[in-house]
């Protein structure tokens, strides 16, 4: 086994370079070995400088997420930081590439930092719902302030070291690709300049302005104060007591306040979406030795809203596009939906007008048969392109809803918003046609998740099984506008009956029902009432253009059944996510996905469920597999085809699993 902290000494200056392939992510073995040979260092009477650098592409790019659900190993973070903090002799931290997670701890508590002018440093803790746990909270404000701070520790993105927030962090840049000479250099400039050790925790260069300090702390508390998750509003906490508190209280909040968090429901919804989008990606890769194509030119046949989603995702992801259908009128009618979406872009600021300008330039428009030609890949929008020859080899997928027989694409809605992508293995898939898939969905920057289909996907069945169970509730005496209220309150904007009034009633009017229950969008259409295009359907429509409940519509409603007294809203929410977990066992045990995981990262990626609740599945797991069966044990409503408790979850129950451990 090699050593995971290779140590060197030239002219004093002891370089140690962390040596955990492939993102030297600071595990307890790698923790242990940098402890060990930092005190080595300082008992070497020959080395009178010490500097840390990491080997390969980064400084320290990845966390060590296994620790986050036990006890943290000694050294824990904390430790080592102050470890290095301590040090009688200087520390230098040496950056380039990506300084994240508990990297940016390590450079924080070291004396004096140098960076390659490409580095950037951020601190991702905050998606994962804790604070940083190794002392940052405390050590940069003091260095760059609140507001910088702010900016880096809840906004969980990398920022370049050169550019704000992140200025003023590094003490010197540099360009040369020889880190170990770089290191080397800048301790003999200190020695040279009879510099020592220089604690972070001393400085005070971000307190300078006490009270724009308190006045930025102030204006972040209310802008985060509505935000359902925990750890944007205890990273301030700790930030503000930076200013107030001496270093080793601030320390002892922080360290509370990482325990706090690590072990609250938020947390470790939020540790497992982060795990299963990565490894739903990673079972979405075909298993095969075959290069990955890189596809550059999109040709997409078909007109409609979709085809001008696709056209701008792709754009988006710097591919060139070239969108042909049979009529002309259909491409004027995109291009204005493209052109529209740009110029609001770049009215909200969400892209710049040359980058939008670059973007347009890459779009070709015309015949279908003129446009197919020079494409590496098709995608087809719509029916009625596919006698439209294309390039030869080139892969042709389609991404409307049909039946598949090899495979297909399913993009959720609207394309251009949002990042899942659903490859429909059909029966006679290939490998070659896997593949393709995946590199296009790759090259339009999207989360892919592969599930055997011949037409179905776990989006539209476990939305299916939402406005299911919603008309359940209905049957059984609840208000459709308590329903909605109650998921709203519970943080997921995906109210059942509000969004059909947005999208149209006739699009639900079909879903099938038991014998004995109600579907009840047709039986609004069948009263009248179409939607909110059509002067309203579930809801009437405000002064204001927002809908608002309409007693006409209750009154509909209870002329065909007994109204009863309001579920609690946990006791709704619950119901239709019972429903939910039971739909997404049936397509475990029908082989449809292969894990759970994939469930929750099509709901978070695919319908906005929240990510702090971690998908479905996930908040089945936290609430309690035998509480939701509960739920529907008790339900008095004929569709139990539909809601009885599937087998494979009855036995999670009865041997003590969850979820979880079916991934």
């Amino acid at each position: 086994m090699s050593e995971l902290v290779v140590s060197s000494v030239t002219n004093g200056v002891a370089v140690l370079a962390l040596h955990n392939p492939p993102f030297n992510a600071l595990t307890a073995p790698l923790r242990t070995a940098l402890s060990k040979a930092l005190s080595n260092a300082l008992a070497d009477n020959a080395v009178t400088q010490i500097a840390i650098m990491g080997q390969g592409n980064g400084f320290c790019t990845a966390a060590n997420l296994h620790e986050l659900d036990d006890a943290f190993d000694q050294p824990d973070l904390s430790e080592l930081a102050r470890q290095i903090e301590d040090s009688p002799k200087p520390v230098v931290a040496v950056l380039h590439g990506a300084v994240l997670w508990g990297g940016l701890d390590l450079a924080l508590a070291a004396h004096y930092r140098i960076a390659h002018r490409g580095t950037r440093v951020g601190s991702p803790e905050v998606r994962l719902g804790i604070v940083p746990f190794g002392g940052a909270t405390q050590r940069l404000p003091r260095l760059i302030g609140a507001a910088a701070a702010l900016d880096i520790l809840v906004g969980g993105q990398s920022h370049a070291v050169d550019r704000m927030p992140a200025q003023g962090i590094v003490d010197a840049l540099f360009t040369s690709d020889d880190l170990r000479a770089e290191a080397i250099k800048f301790c003999e400039t200190l020695q040279k300049d009879g510099r020592g050790p220089r604690k972070t925790s001393g400085a005070t260069r971000g307190f300078i302005d006490a009270a724009g300090y308190q006045d930025v702390i102030q204006t972040r508390r209310a802008r985060l104060a509505a935000l359902p998750e925990s750890a944007p509003v205890a990273i301030l906490e700790c930030v503000e007591a930076a200013q107030l508190l001496p270093m080793y209280a601030g320390l002892a909040l922080e360290a509370q306040t990482f325990e706090d968090l690590r072990q609250g429901d938020q947390s470790k919804a939020l540790r497992r979406a982060f795990v299963a989008e990565r490894k739903a990606g990673q079972l979405a890769r075909p298993q095969t030795d075959q290069p990955m194509p890189r596809y550059n030119v999109l040709g997409i046949l078909g007109g409609g809203s979709l085809a001008s989603h696709l056209a701008i995702a792709a754009l988006h992801s710097g591919m060139k596009v070239r969108w042909g259908t049979k009529n002309p009128e259909v491409l004027k009618r995109g291009f204005a939906q493209i052109d529209g979406f740009y110029r609001q872009s770049i009215k909200l600021k969400r892209i710049s007008e040359d980058r939008a300008k670059a973007e347009l330039g890459n779009l070709a428009m015309g015949d279908a048969e003129k446009m197919a030609k020079g494409c590496d890949v098709i995608l087809h929008a719509a029916r009625g392109q596919s006698g439209v020859p294309g390039p030869e080899g080139a892969a042709r997928i389609k991404a409307f809803p049909d039946q598949v027989s090899s495979v297909a694409l399913r993009f959720a809605p609207p394309a251009h918003m949002h990042g899942l992508v659903e490859i429909l293995q059909g029966p006679e898939a290939t490998d070659d046609d896997l593949v393709a898939c995946y590199a296009l969905v790759h090259r339009m920057n999207k989360t892919p998740i592969r599930v055997k289909s011949q037409g179905g996907s776990v989006v539209g069945r476990m939305m299916a099984s939402l406005h299911r169970m919603a008309d359940i509730l209905v049957d059984l005496g609840q208000s459709p506008y308590d329903i909605d209220t109650a998921l709203n309150a519970w943080g997921w904007r995906a109210a059942p009956f509000a969004t059909r009034d947005g999208r149209g009633l006739e699009e639900f009017a079909t879903a099938p029902r038991a014998e004995a229950g109600r579907n009840w969008s047709a039986y609004l259409v069948a009263n009248g009432r179409k939607g909110r295009g059509d002067g309203g359907g579930f809801y009437g429509i405000g002064d204001n253009g927002s809908l608002v409940p309409d007693k006409a519509v209750l009154d509909l409603i209870n002329a065909t059944r007994v109204p009863k007294k309001k579920m609690p809203d946990d006791e709704i929410v619950e119901t239709i996510l019972a429903a939910m977990a039971n739909e997404a066992m049936r397509m475990l045990e029908n082989k449809m996905v292969s894990h759970p995981l994939i469930v929750d990262t099509a709901m978070i990626k695919g319908q906005s469920f929240p990510r702090w609740r971690g998908g479905p599945m996930v908040a089945a797991d936290l609430i309690g597999l035998f509480r939701l069966k509960r739920r529907l044990d008790v339900l008095d409503h004929p569709d139990t085809a539909f809601f009885e408790p599937r087998n494979g979850w009855q036995n999670l129950i009865k041997n003590g699993r969850i979820f979880n451990d079916l991934n």
